[in-house]
């Protein structure tokens, strides 16, 4: 049996070394567009901001793919996935090559996006998603300069966390509130306050209108107001890249990732997808969703793994659960927020306390402000 993986992601790998487990005569090829192996992308603002050394976040390094006789290609150019003839057509080391699959998971993950304004083609825009992409930002990030940073995702807080810690001076473009998908707006309130209390300067309510520059961004522009700048790091949401899925013939879902049922087939029976490229359920309102979450990457990538050897098991709908630790704040999402909760159809209700997080008689303690969504009627806890 030959099984082909498409990207050397967290998804990627997990499914690689699943089937790996349940199959030991499969021949095993990974394809990777990146010189890295397999590594931590939630641990790339870490690294700008010098906690620990970008080198050791490779989570399967080269001698596990040896160990476990997969083959690993890396870093190779895929141009065509036939899946009429189950054929994958790349590019390696300056050569075309082939490779014949009797099961391919396509795991291709997603890209950050960067906005379509003017001055987005200058030097100085960046975004954090790739391991080169942590070490060009490690490089130009000097004490005194000014960042920008648009958006306010996870990704984008750390980002600028990162930089703060660095010694720079610190913009936070934030079109509508800090963590919007994960957040109602009073906790949203907090978490802009404790920003702004650590340094940060946020502009909340502003877009960029554009970039200004000659050859390199030199200030950003929202408003009116005119924000002088060394560089701008865009951290405005991910998109699952599905170019070649499309291109295959694969059915596209309503997200603008790979559909694909409960099994993580997708509308080709002998292909599976897994990770960010992928559209699954979540299990609160049973949408059909893109996660975006490394542990979903993980757990999706063994079902697809396990799946394209033969298994028949079916992907649990998965939880949105995050956590983070800004500027020493932890801040935890599960569920939906309200809005999501009443765009799913729910008769929402909320509730709020604020309540000391150890026993009265610690003399180091912290409130810690807790935000209920719930179905009125029922009282089905859906964040």
């Amino acid at each position: 049996m030959r099984i082909v993986v498409v990207g050397c992601g967290t998804a990627g790998a997990s499914a690689a070394f699943a089937a790996r487990m349940l199959n030991r005569n499969a021949h095993i090829t990974v394809i990777g567009d990146e010189e890295h192996p397999t590594y931590s992308r939630c641990a790339l603002p870490f690294a700008i901001a010098r906690r620990l050394l970008l080198e050791n976040i490779i989570t399967f390094p080269e001698k596990r793919f040896a160990r476990a006789k997969i083959e690993l290609l890396k870093p190779a150019v895929v141009e065509e996935i036939d899946t009429q003839r189950c054929v994958v057509r790349y590019s390696f080391e300056g050569a075309k090559k082939e490779a014949s699959f009797d099961a391919l998971i396509y795991a291709t993950g997603g890209y950050a996006a960067i906005p379509q304004i003017e001055g987005a083609d200058l030097n100085g825009n960046y975004v954090l998603r790739t391991y080169n992409d942590a070490a060009h930002l490690m490089n130009i990030a000097e004490e005194g300069m000014t960042a920008v940073i648009n958006g306010a995702s996870f990704v984008a807080l750390e980002v600028a966390e990162a930089l703060k810690e660095r010694g720079l001076d610190v913009h936070l473009i934030v079109r509508s509130r800090p963590l919007r998908s994960f957040l109602d707006e009073p906790l949203s309130a907090l978490v802009r306050r404790h920003l702004e209390s650590c340094g940060v300067v946020v502009h909340q309510g502003a877009e960029i209108e554009r970039l200004e520059g000659v050859d390199r961004v030199s200030a950003v522009v929202i408003g009116g107001e005119r924000i002088e700048g060394d560089f701008v790091v865009h951290g405005v949401g991910t998109r699952a890249s599905v170019e070649l899925a499309r291109a295959a013939g694969l059915k596209i879902g309503e997200t603008g990732a790979v559909w694909t049922d409960r099994k993580l087939r997708t509308s080709v029976d002998v292909v599976y997808a897994a990770g960010d490229c992928a559209e699954i359920q979540e299990c609160v309102a049973g949408q059909r969703v893109m996660s975006g979450l490394g542990t979903v990457a993980m757990r999706h990538g063994m079902v697809a793994g396990r799946n394209a050897v033969g298994e028949e098991q079916n992907a649990t709908p998965f939880v949105k659960a995050t956590v983070m630790r800004l500027f020493g704040l932890e801040i935890g999402s599960v569920g939906l927020t309200e809005a999501q909760a009443k765009k799913a159809g729910f008769d929402v209700g909320t509730a709020q306390v604020k309540h000391p997080a150890l026993p009265h008689y610690w003399m180091e303690n912290e409130d810690v402000t807790v935000r209920l969504v719930y179905e009125r009627g029922s009282g089905r806890v859906l964040g």
